[in-house]
């Protein structure tokens, strides 16, 4: 019978998609049944292999029914028949002795503890009939109610209460059935030396249950063995040991359950321990306070509620702990409970609630003092309520501390862990060393696997990935929607494919594979100087195949944030930036560091001046152009997935660099729609790049070329200019060098101002003036204080040459420009356009002859800021 037992247990673990250990099976089972057993292993492997698409696993999975005798099975239904019968009596009896003394104290909540125990059978034997184990619990929840309504007693609350069918005994068997409930709950390795021991405690304990009812049969009417009897501590204590023994034989098989498993594990110990905790508490307190037995006689009607109270939480914690689809961590549940009720609110009110109780006592009574009013248990009751109170509110902030460090001790260790990593990590003389110290900090901190990833230092455009240097783990591409959501969050991400607050369901394809091949849960970003992502560290599951806890995403922000501070470190270190990449003089494509292939255009490749990949999220595509300021270059914001500008000095540039800086300061201190954005300032080699907005539509230079501009577009290209500068002389700039190759056209034709290099504080008096000579103004070329004025007279002129295809001050050379411009001079070219009419159109030549009458006017005489000629442009 042994063996049939192993051979059927096994096959009911195979049904039910269980996990075995086939070597203890094969062990304990006869040779004749071992070739069974085999075939048995391999259509489990066959069917897992099958299955492995869909969902499996323990919580998946539900027991068929157990192997047994029909007997076994009768005598189950006979008792949940007697239990029904016993229910329906005691709530009869109830009912009846609802007006009696002993009624009034204890029917209400001993009427609704038996209520919570038959609902609780009724749902886990109706609801759980598939599930062998709620079935078995339903059956000790039936027999509790039948024993809780068979006699008026219970053993803490009542003991001297007198049963009234002493020989319906249904307890004596639960913990039978609580045996055979532990060999079932929680799922794990099937025939372990717990199995084996269930198996044996179950007919123990059903023949020390059938002695002990034979026993009230044979010895209770002639009052032998009184220590047998319902009444006597022997009794009670040898079934309190029997069913603690099965519940401690739960808690062992818990270490071998999955995580799932575990937290119903520990749902229903807490449960059980919540029940009991206010009787042991009270048991306790008199035991170590005899004066306190006192206090309880007066008030035994409310302790005996609050003990119905918590008793009634344990059957309902215990069949949620068996029948949720998806139990909830403890810990985390009681996190949650504390934190709500040490909010300052509720502390509030449970100071002011037995503080106005207090004082309606005192108003209630004016013929007693206050002393004896306080002396009253009542009295002592309410000022120990405001006591505890107050002082929660005043150690609130250290006792939550407190509570969560004993809720989740490892957020102590989480303190520890980063001053230990940080240490490490100031030592780290490399990359490997950086990723071994964090992933052994994530598996202590957090119990899961952690790996680091980091971006390529490589200018080739095929390697801007990242990639894992301690661990094998495919590559992620630069590209991807995970690392664009990181730049953009900043905070960890959740890709766990079946997490409720996970975005898995929102990645790209590829993105997804890579997830499922990583076997990630949650991302952190690592970021270094600004917002530079150098990489990111993947979590995998628990090894406990359970999810981080609420502490864990603080900590590995923390450690992410340190990891990064050792990069940016080691990195500063190692000063070796990334090598230059090659350019094609010609065409001014961007290729690798190592490329040694000619362009497509035939051209081989020499030096540029930028490298391949700058910040590790700018990949250079072509140079757009260069002169003796320096260079422009095309470049894709890999994170963004935009096109940028980069401009570049040339070596030694030191003025230059003065410029740049100041560009930098004066684009990033004013935003406005007619002003190109700054992305950054990065650094490569000791030289400052400036990313700035790529404009698709090309320069007002370049569109002059082609001829002057219609009179409608030219006024509109002039009074988005106009606001632009009026936000940037109110923010107290001058841009200094306003010309048609500092004029930009976004994509949708909007115009935009670049090359802030001249641009100034309007206060700097110490710094030279500077410009494009034709753009200059008068006062500017005579040496005196630059400021807006001369901002509009450059856009004048660049109005005039866009009505005009040509710029009104024009000369053999540099001097007798400078001339006519000291002069205001306006070319006899231009005059003859403006009085023969010859323009484009009328509106142009009403343009030229505006654009004349402001460049010849005295000072005082034009506008002086960029508003003003804006509303006198509008004027026309």
């Amino acid at each position: 019978m042994a063996g049939d037992g192993v051979l059927l247990d096994v096959a009911d673990a195979v049904a039910s998609r269980q996990q075995v250990d086939w070597d203890r099976a094969r062990g304990a089972a006869p040779r004749d049944q071992r070739q069974s057993l085999d075939n048995l292993r391999a259509l489990s492997e066959m069917v897992a292999s099958v299955g492995a698409g869909t969902p499996s696993g323990p919580d998946t999975a539900r027991s068929s029914d157990p192997p047994g005798t029909p007997f076994v099975r009768i005598a189950l239904g006979a008792l949940v028949v007697v239990a029904a019968v016993q229910v329906a009596a005691g709530l009869v009896r109830i009912t009846w002795s609802w007006e009696q003394r002993w009624g009034l104290q204890f029917a209400e909540p001993r009427m609704l503890a038996l209520v919570s125990l038959s609902a609780c059978a009724a749902l886990l034997l109706i609801g759980g009939r598939r599930d062998h184990r709620a079935r078995l619990l339903g059956v000790v929840f039936a027999l509790g109610a039948s024993s809780f309504s068979s006699s008026f007693s219970w053993p803490l609350v009542a003991p001297t209460a007198t049963p009234v069918d002493p020989w319906i005994l249904p307890e004596v068997f639960q913990p039978a059935l609580m045996w055979a409930f532990a060999r079932e709950f929680p799922r794990v390795h099937r025939r372990t030396w717990i199995d084996d021991l269930a198996r044996r405690m179950v007919p123990l304990c059903a023949w020390v249950g059938g002695g002990l009812w034979i026993a009230h049969l044979l010895f209770l009417p002639e009052g032998r063995l009184p220590f047998l009897h319902r009444d006597g501590d022997v009794y009670w204590l040898i079934l309190s040991v029997l069913t603690l023994a099965a519940v401690s034989a739960i808690a062992l098989r818990a270490r071998d359950a999955t995580a799932r498993e575990s937290r119903r594990v520990a749902l229903l110990i807490g449960g059980i321990v919540v029940g009991l905790a206010p009787i042991l508490l009270d048991i306790t307190i008199e035991l170590l306070w005899p004066a306190a037995r006192r206090f309880g006689e007066e008030h035994l009607h409310a302790i005996s509620v609050v003990v119905f109270t918590f008793l009634l939480s344990t059957p309902c914690s215990m069949t949620y702990a068996v029948l949720g689809e998806h139990a909830l961590d403890v810990r985390t549940v009681v996190r949650a409970s504390y934190r709500r009720l040490l909010t300052r609110r509720l502390l509030a009110a449970l100071i002011a609630a037995p503080m106005g109780a207090l004082v309606w006592l005192l108003a209630s009574q004016p013929d007693r003092t206050v002393a004896d009013v306080m002396g009253t248990s009542f009295g002592r009751l309410l000022v120990a309520a405001v006591g505890v109170a107050a002082l929660a509110a005043g150690c609130r902030k250290r006792l939550l501390l407190r509570l969560d460090a004993w809720v989740y001790p490892e957020t102590a260790d989480h303190r520890r862990l980063l001053v230990a990593a940080g240490s490490e990590l100031v030592q780290a003389t490399s990359v490997a060393r950086i990723g071994e110290v964090l992933t052994a900090s994530v598996r202590r901190g957090c119990g899961a696997p952690g790996t680091l990833l980091i971006a390529d230092a490589a200018a080739d455009a095929s390697a801007h990935h990242f990639t894992a240097p301690t661990a094998d783990v495919a590559p992620l591409v630069r590209t991807s929607a995970i690392a664009h959501a990181l730049e953009s969050t900043r905070e960890p991400i959740w890709v766990e494919p079946e997490g409720r607050a996970s975005v898995f369901s929102l990645l790209p394809g590829r993105d997804a594979e890579w997830v499922v091949a990583a076997a990630a849960t949650a991302i952190v970003p690592v970021f270094g100087p600004g917002t530079e992502l150098l990489g990111f560290v993947a979590i995998g599951r628990r090894f406990d195949d359970g999810r981080l806890s609420s502490v864990d995403p603080d900590f590995l922000q923390a450690l992410a944030a340190t990891v990064g501070l050792a990069l940016t470190r080691l990195r500063l270190a190692d000063g070796r930036p990334a090598p230059p990449a090659r350019e094609c003089p010609a065409c001014g494509i961007v290729a690798s560091a190592g490329s040694t292939r000619p362009c497509g255009c035939g051209v081989d490749f020499t030096a540029a001046a930028v490298p391949g990949m700058l910040a590790g999220k700018f990949l250079l595509e072509r140079r757009l152009g260069s002169g003796g300021m320096g260079a422009v270059y095309l470049a894709r914001d890999l994170g963004l997935q935009r096109h940028v500008a980069v401009k570049t000095l040339p070596v030694g540039d030191g003025p230059g660099l003065v410029r740049l800086m100041q560009e930098a300061r004066a684009m990033a201190a004013v935003a406005h729609p007619a002003i190109a954005q700054i992305h950054g300032l990065e650094t490569w080699c000791g030289r400052p790049l400036l990313v700035v907005e790529f404009l698709r539509g090309g320069t007002l230079a370049a569109r002059l070329d082609r001829g002057p501009l219609p009179g409608a577009e030219a006024v509109g290209v002039v009074l988005a200019l106009s606001e632009a500068l009026t936000a940037l002389h109110e923010a107290g700039y001058v841009h200094g060098d306003v010309k048609p190759s500092n004029i930009g056209f976004a994509s949708d034709g909007t115009p935009k101002l670049l090359d802030f290099g001249l641009a100034r504080l309007t206060n700097d008096h110490d710094q030279p003036a500077g410009g494009t000579l034709s753009y200059s103004s008068p006062e500017v070329l005579r040496g005196e204080r630059t400021g807006a004025a001369d901002d509009v007279w450059s856009l004048c002129v660049v109005l005039y040459e866009m009505a005009a295809g040509r710029r009104p001050f024009v000369g053999d050379g540099a001097g007798e420009v400078a001339a006519c411009i000291r002069r205001q001079a306006i070319s006899p070219a231009a005059v003859e356009v403006t009085e023969t009419g010859r323009a484009s159109s009328p509106r142009s030549a009403k343009l030229l002859a505006f654009a004349v009458s402001v460049l010849t006017a005295g000072r005082p005489d034009r506008p002086a800021t960029a508003r003003g000629f804006a509303a006198a442009l509008r004027g026309l």
